[in-house]
């Protein structure tokens, strides 16, 4: 039976497995340590898989509803946990503060007080903000998640959610090292959700999401900015029409400006998150690997023949399923 590869780096991989399935029954159990597997992470980390962090990496990107379940909860008792230390460390938080705007003023990007201001000063601005602030944090992420699981979960999902762990762990590190009072708790600012409380359903420095997930002092980094960018570039990666991508770079920078023209963060919590988050989709997404290499479910990694029977591999399953066809068509 002849092979082909669809790329030079799979060569050796394929002839491998012409030569062995003389000598294999098609009946004989899948060894689980072929390459392929996802669940032999040291054999991913050779022929195929390259080194053994790129395994580690594939094997926690792959939907695994236990997994998702401890992270969901891990991430749950670290944030309650976090938020119950930062809340009563008040001087700290305070102190943290001063340090943020000393740096952005010898950096010269202390921008906040001039957006702030001038929000303030027009209604309906004020108004516009204060509901997106309200409403979009929490909801536009779980919406863009759930769009990944139920719509995208083999090209999208698995990546995307652990980028969105890490983003969020990387944020809760910096809640827990840093805790700092965001701007609108300090003279010269303009609390903007107290100004509209009225027009609006929050209450006065209303934050948004449930009260018992919420932390006054968490500014540092801003995960307002940190989920709206992760929202931004799923919607860019995976969205079907150009004005969705649109609606999804715009996403991130409307968010970086309601949250600094509400007082509720400084420009520099924005940028520490969006390093981690640049950081979190190095990680997972590693574009430095070329496509000859890359085996995940969106590159083909062998292509069989006869030209009746060819099979592209996206995934371990069809992996499996080809290599005992193959072997099937050896043995008659």
């Amino acid at each position: 039976m002849a092979v082909e590869l669809g790329d030079e780096a799979s060569r050796p991989l394929a002839h491998s497995h012409s030569r062995d399935s003389h000598s294999r029954d098609s009946s004989e159990a899948f060894d689980p340590s072929r390459p392929g597997d996802d669940t032999a992470l040291d054999t991913e980390s050779r022929g195929v898989g390259g080194t053994r962090f790129d395994a580690v990496v594939r094997y926690f990107s792959q939907p695994r509803w236990w997994l998702e379940i401890v992270l969901i909860w891990a991430l749950y008792q670290g944030y309650s946990r976090i938020r119950n230390v930062g809340g009563k460390d008040v001087d700290r938080a305070f102190a943290n503060g001063h340090s943020i705007m000393s740096v952005e003023r010898f950096f010269h990007i202390e921008i906040e007080p001039a957006i702030n201001h001038w929000v303030h000063r027009n209604e309906w601005v004020a108004n516009a903000t204060a509901f997106y602030y309200q409403a979009f944090h929490w909801y536009a992420t779980v919406a863009v998640f759930l769009w990944l699981l139920f719509f995208h979960r083999r090209d999208g999902y698995r990546r995307g959610s652990l980028v969105l762990v890490i983003t969020t762990l990387g944020a809760l590190i910096g809640f827990y090292l840093v805790p700092a009072a965001p701007p609108r708790m300090y003279g010269g600012y303009v609390d903007i959700m107290a100004q509209t409380a009225s027009w609006g359903w929050w209450s006065a420095s209303g934050t948004p999401g449930p009260q018992s997930l919420t932390n006054e002092f968490a500014a540092m980094p801003s995960l307002h900015c940190g989920w709206a960018l992760w929202c931004g570039t799923m919607i860019v990666l995976y969205a079907r029409y150009r004005w969705v991508k649109v609606i999804g770079a715009l996403y991130p920078v409307a968010t970086a400006f309601v949250v600094v023209a509400t007082a509720n963060h400084y420009i520099l919590d924005a940028l520490v998150i969006y390093v981690i988050f640049a950081a979190a989709m190095l990680v997972v997404y590693r574009p430095w690997r070329s496509r000859g290499t890359d085996t995940s479910s969106e590159t083909a990694l062998l292509t069989a023949a006869p030209s009746d029977d060819a099979v592209i591999l996206t995934d371990s399953e069809t992996y499996r399923a080809a290599t005992v066809r193959a072997r099937d068509a050896q043995d008659s």
